[in-house]
């Protein structure tokens, strides 16, 4: 999702990636922020989707007057009573912690209909048709009494299956009850105070001058046709690319609408004269000249002279978007459901997520073996599935890959008999890194590519779809087919930077392995340029002191020890190294591979007395398969050191037997010509 339109002050700081808010949205990255607040896309763990946070900066309660806020909730609560396919969807509202506010609504693939329009040239037809859907979802917002009052192009998604919807309804407002274009609010109905109340900056008005009607950049009250004003001044803009209005200031501005001062429309447009006609008279000063309503402007721009079936033409796309509605009702419903049925229980699975994303692994076990019999009595089968799969997550985090295992393959059970295809593609990818690179079953784990692929495509999302090629690039890897796996995470990476508002962290991880990849095949170079830049997206997202950070200055550091750029190795060795020894942190595998790193330097500038006791430390800690490459470079080390040959020699050996199982054919054959040239 986009960035929204904030009046820019200093930033609201962003939760840093895999913070959970109200123990169900785990925070993935920042899409914009400004001066009321921030934009995140997060993790909802409920609705196992992602979606986009809005977050206000807490500053007063309600009841202070904070503006801000009130806008905040009236966004949320105007957006939840709309009902369209072409209005983004709000799926939850409310206070965190610290009392400041948020809503959570549908995350749209895609860019503004501003970005859309920048993109590359338009045909009319093609601007005319992405308005006609916004418009639809602005005639929705008129039929549940509401006025938008900021239509503009950058309040309007274009997603990637190319549906249009209206979004940032923050300055919405009840229509008033004299408008004949929209409905009346029944006495019983009456709307929530900041529906009613009218919000104002500074003393003046809220909004877009450039679009605004002239009763809005007056101060007078508005209505449905205010919004459908509004609505003709974008769409001038988009088809002749040039501003209806001329003027720099509200005044110049105001004063050029009143007088109805239109810039005439260009001599060698290709935009019909019956599309300007309605335009134009969406552009009048007087109200009340203008269409009654916008779904009477839309039905006129919908009506091209020279195709006669336009009428046949807007009842398809009529029961189109009936349809699409009924399916996005159906998609909520069973969701849902289960939180109507059991809502605290709900909860606690949101728990288990947030457990396991804060590696809080044994925590989330114990909560998990709490909640089976509750969860499983409630005869709920994506429920079930969704806690045994987050408890095998939990249990692969704690090093259970047999328990996770088993989980998983009665997880991918239950989630089949729930229809749920995501949580069964994510089972499915867990599933295969437990067997394949986690326990080494490479055979058995490459078995499972099959029906992996097949639970991918048949859900037909993207995001899972470079996830699958990252779970088997890492299987390769793995058991050391380094040129399939980089085929592999290449068709990741090329997956994930073409959606807009990919998470960074994902890449960083794509980066990262692909450097491994390419470290193994000994091309330095290009390791290099993955590593700095998995880096920068790590420093960006997570701060300089995450661990993430500090693996990746480990490699980065062993990947310039062999392209002998020696200072610039320690430098970054040195920087893990600190990370890595900070009070909470205290990670043994991560110092074991900061030392890998400095004995490698030390071997590499003719120290290996002083790299012995470096590589030595990082034996006693390396328990995966860098073990060899530890084995390796200690026998190295030992034999120029002139010190236990023997020793040495049977180091060597045990290498050798590593890299051979683990079918890392380069590394084996080194080690097996190094052995037949040193003999004892």
């Amino acid at each position: 999702m986009p960035p929204p339109s904030f009046p820019m002050e200093a930033a609201l700081p962003s939760p840093p990636p895999g913070h959970v808010l109200a123990e169900r949205y785990t925070v993935l990255n920042p899409l914009g922020h400004g001066g009321m607040g921030l934009v995140l896309a997060a993790y909802d763990a409920r609705l196992n989707r992602r979606v986009a946070l809005k977050l206000l900066r807490p500053r007063w309660g309600l009841d202070d007057g904070d503006d801000s806020q009130v806008r905040l909730l009236r966004e949320a609560q105007a957006m939840a009573r709309l009902n369209s396919p072409h209005v983004v969807h709000v799926y939850d509202a409310g206070r965190l912690e610290d009392d400041s506010v948020f809503i959570a609504m549908e995350y749209v693939e895609g860019r503004t209909l501003r970005q859309w329009l920048q993109q590359q040239p338009r045909t009319w037809r093609e601007v005319l048709r992405a308005f006609l859907e916004a418009g639809q979802g602005l005639a929705a917002a008129h039929a549940a009494g509401l006025v938008h009052r900021d239509f503009k192009p950058d309040n309007v998604l274009v997603g990637q299956d190319g549906r249009v919807r209206v979004t940032d309804f923050g300055l919405a407002q009840a229509a008033p009850a004299s408008d004949a274009s929209t409905p009346v609010w029944k006495e019983e109905c009456a709307l929530p105070r900041t529906w009613v109340e009218p919000l104002t900056e500074s003393g003046g008005m809220l909004g877009t001058p450039r679009y605004m009607a002239p009763e809005q950049l007056q101060g007078r009250p508005v209505d449905a046709r205010s919004d459908l004003f509004t609505f003709c001044v974008a769409l001038y803009e988009a088809l002749y690319d040039q501003r209806p209005f001329a003027g720099d200031s509200e005044a110049e501005l105001l004063e050029a609408r009143l007088a109805e001062r239109i810039t005439p429309v260009p001599a060698q447009t290709e935009v019909p004269t019956w599309v300007a006609r309605a335009v134009l008279r969406g552009l009048r000063a007087d109200p009340l000249q203008r269409p009654s309503s916008l779904r009477e402007l839309l039905e006129e721009l919908e009506n091209d002279p020279k195709q006669p079936a336009a009428s046949t033409r807007r009842w398809v796309n009529q029961r189109t978007e009936a349809c699409e509605l009924a399916r996005q009702e159906r998609a909520d419903q069973l969701p849902r459901l289960a939180v109507l049925r059991e809502y605290g229980l709900e909860r606690q699975v949101d728990r288990l997520a947030a457990l396991h994303h804060t590696g809080k692994y044994k925590e989330g076990l114990s909560l998990a073996e709490q909640l089976w019999p509750r969860v499983e009595a409630l005869g709920h089968p994506p429920l079930s599935a969704r806690v045994l799969y987050w408890n095998a997550s939990l249990q692969d985090g704690a090093g259970d890959y047999k328990g996770a295992e088993a989980s998983l393959r009665e997880a991918l059970v239950l989630s089949a008999q729930g229809k749920d295809t995501l949580m069964e593609t994510r089972a499915w990818n867990l599933l295969v890194t437990v067997v394949g690179t986690r326990q080494a079953r490479h055979a058995e784990a490459l078995w499972m590519e099959l029906p992996l692929r097949a639970s991918t495509e048949r859900l037909g999302d993207a995001r899972q779809r470079a996830l699958m090629h990252e779970t088997l690039g890492s299987v390769r890897w793995s058991q050391g087919e380094n040129e399939q796996a980089r085929e592999d995470f290449a068709r990741a990476l090329a997956l994930l930077e073409q959606l807009p508002g990919h998470n960074e962290v994902d890449l960083s991880r794509l980066l990262n392995r692909m450097g491994n990849v390419l470290l193994e095949l000994d091309q330095y170079e290009q390791a290099q340029v993955r590593y700095e830049r998995a880096l920068a997206i790590e420093e960006k997202n997570l701060g300089p002191d995450h661990l993430a950070v500090a693996t990746t200055c480990v490699v980065l550091g062993q990947t310039l020890v062999r392209l002998g750029k020696w200072d610039e190795a320690a430098r970054y060795l040195r920087r893990a190294q600190t990370i890595g020894e900070k009070p909470f942190h205290q990670s043994p595998v991560l110092l074991a591979h900061a030392l890998l790193g400095w004995g490698e330097l030390r071997l590499a500038r003719g120290q290996p007395a002083a790299a012995i006791p470096l590589l030595e430390r990082a034996l006693a800690h390396i328990e995966t398969r860098s073990r060899a490459e530890v084995q390796w470079h200690l026998a190295r080390t030992l034999w120029e050191a002139g010190a236990e040959h023997a020793r040495a020699r049977d180091l060597a050996i045990q290498a050798q037997e590593s890299f051979r199982s683990l079918r890392q054919q380069r590394q084996l054959a080194r080690v097996t010509q190094w052995l037949a040239t040193h003999p004892l």
